[in-house]
């Protein structure tokens, strides 16, 4: 597998501090050729109501100053694997960015990295999946973030045929705790949708029910005997991201309760990131775990992929997903039309290659 890197930071030994939030913006569109008009495969980001993407890579910029990451680098060659620690306010930054060619993992410390040292990290087939509880009281959300959530879902169950799903207006928090009761034996735990981070009292935060209540840290903890799920994916879409005290409501902490329960591998996001994206690194990542990479090394391989997927590839990519699904599936279409979308977009822009898309997504657990 290669070597283990480790790097020092305050508090810690041996080991990069993380876990984050930061400002962004979309990516940086090519003026595309007179053949290929643009038609850009995610919805325009204003910066007006989103200024922290408008400023992540300058801020990105900062950071990598500050922390004096050139320096770091050096002492990284021949290796494959970082470690990071999260230390204080570490956690609140996407330091994988910085190092996007290695395999990352995140711990919340040496004890927990021993202790999985020989958890099982690839297989698994019996799935728990709890698939985007509306958000508004009127049990309702956008079209276009239920029509990529379903698409994502509904890829994912096709790889998955034991699946027990729980979908839209009946994930409410009594049928999903009922749910996690009556499927011990599942090996694996997919959340799409929306946590909630109280910074005053973590124990309130929480993921968000159909019926307006949050599945909190302490139901989690206290009303709840959570299985050692192989793997728990806690995947977020984009809701409108205004204020700075909304950057880190997304999953910030909400891990905790399944590291307790000796999950081996916990997917999850920094910040909340924009439908379409989500629902191709989420596919990506689970073709490359299905097929027997762990989590940490299918979420690095999934996030480069993204990061320098090609529009000429990713239409190719949408056929082939399509395909995967035949034409009777329910998301057949919705696959089969991004795969133009792409076709007539600038061949080799790389749409996605914007840090927004991509360094949000993080892996805590085992260390291979």
């Amino acid at each position: 597998m290669g070597s283990v890197g480790t790097v020092g930071t305050v508090g810690t030994v041996g080991t990069v501090g993380s876990r984050g939030d930061s400002r962004i913006a979309p990516t940086s569109n090519l003026p595309p050729s007179p053949p290929h008009p643009p038609s850009p495969p995610h919805p325009p980001l204003p910066p007006a109501s989103f200024p922290w993407r408008a400023t992540m890579e300058t801020a990105l910029a900062e950071l990598r100053d500050i922390l004096e990451i050139d320096k770091i680098l050096p002492h990284l060659q021949n290796i494959s694997q970082l470690i990071l620690i999260p230390h204080r306010d570490l956690h609140l930054l996407p330091l994988e960015y910085f190092f996007p060619e290695l395999e990352i993992t995140r711990i919340p410390s040496a004890y927990f990295g021993w202790e999985r040292l020989y958890f099982p990290a690839t297989g698994g087939e019996s799935r728990l999946s709890i698939e985007y509880p509306p958000t508004s009281k009127s049990g309702t959300s956008s079209q276009n973030q239920l029509l990529f959530a379903e698409a994502e879902a509904g890829y994912i169950a096709h790889l998955y045929p034991h699946s027990h799903r729980i979908s839209h207006r009946d994930a409410t928090k009594e049928r999903v705790m009922a749910a996690v009761r009556a499927n011990i034996s599942a090996q694996i735990f997919h959340f799409t949708g929306h946590g909630v981070h109280d910074l005053d009292n973590p124990d309130n935060s929480g993921l968000q029910m159909t019926d307006g209540e949050l599945l909190t840290m302490r139901d989690l903890f206290d009303k709840l005997q959570l299985p050692p799920y192989m793997l728990v994916c806690l995947s977020a879409c984009e809701t409108g991201i205004a204020s700075q005290k909304d950057l880190i409501d997304e999953f910030v902490g909400l891990t905790s309760p399944f590291l307790t329960a000796k999950t081996t591998h916990i997917v999850s996001t920094l910040w909340s990131v924009e439908e379409i994206s989500t629902c191709m690194l989420m596919i990506e990542f689970f073709r490359l775990f299905q097929n027997g990479k762990p989590g940490n090394i299918a979420l690095a391989e999934a996030k480069a992929w993204l990061r320098t997927v090609t529009n000429s590839k990713l239409s190719q990519w949408w056929e082939a997903r399509a395909e995967d699904l035949t034409y009777e599936h329910l998301h057949y279409d919705t696959f089969k039309s991004r795969a133009r979308s792409a076709a007539a977009a600038n061949p080799d822009e790389c749409p996605y290659n914007h840090p927004y898309f991509w360094a949000g997504f993080t892996v805590t657990g085992k260390v291979n």
